[in-house]
């Protein structure tokens, strides 16, 4: 067997309010019906001296992954297990028909600035179709954020945001947050606005901005 590293546990983070744009996500690796091992073994030699491979491999990059271990078992002799169907595109709500069903915790409206930062938020959960309650759902989880984030530096928080999305999207993690990438590149005013409000860290927000990712991009 040819002498390859073991592969490494790719990780990724939270989108932070700017991430760049991102590519569409590569549908899993699938080898030709008709390789043979030796195929698989000589692919996999090959593949030790592709440098740009190894890069996107050690990075952990899912497709280099989803080669590898397709090669390594055909290699031994097994037949690689077909790649896993994916969701098809999911189905969003429908949204208020005016920006006024949008409705903040009575708390959160307590200074003039509040309340002229609260107008600007109903204007974008409008304009991306958020429902009265994802918008009242991320108001919420940043009073309730201010509390338990008190006192964390922002790698902290980061390390906490991005447990609790492990748990969340589940198998999809990589996927959804390659989509929550692609959409906040297309949208610089939301990406903006999320920086500018301090919502780089609501797991509500990310939950949301999330589903609407999904349903413009699918999980395929």
């Amino acid at each position: 067997m040819t002498n390859v590293p073991n592969t490494p546990n790719p990780t990724t983070a939270l989108p932070q309010g700017a991430p760049p744009a991102a590519e569409a996500p590569a549908l899993p690796f699938s080898l030709p019906e008709t390789m043979t091992a030796a195929q698989a073994e000589q692919r996999l030699v090959e593949l030790r001296t592709d440098v740009d491979w190894q890069k996107r491999w050690m990075a952990g990059d899912k497709r280099a992954a989803s080669e590898f271990d397709a090669l390594t078992t055909l290699g031994a002799g097994q037949k690689p297990p077909a790649p896993k169907a994916e969701p098809e595109n999911l189905v969003r709500p429908p949204a208020p028909p005016s920006a006024s069903f949008y409705q903040f915790p009575s708390r959160v409206l307590d200074t003039p600035e509040a309340s002229a930062q609260a107008a600007e938020a109903r204007s974008l959960a409008f304009t991306h179709g958020l429902t009265p309650l994802e918008f009242t759902g991320i108001a919420e989880q940043q009073q309730d954020d201010a509390h338990r984030f008190a006192g964390m530096t922002d790698e902290q928080k980061s390390a906490t945001i991005d447990a609790e999305m492990m748990k969340i999207f589940g198998e999809h993690h990589d996927r959804v947050l390659d989509n929550i990438q692609r959409y906040l590149g297309e949208h610089p005013a939301l990406k903006q606005k999320i920086n500018d409000l301090g919502l780089a860290y609501n797991k509500r927000l990310a939950m949301v901005i999330g589903d609407l990712a999904n349903a413009k991009y699918g999980l395929r």
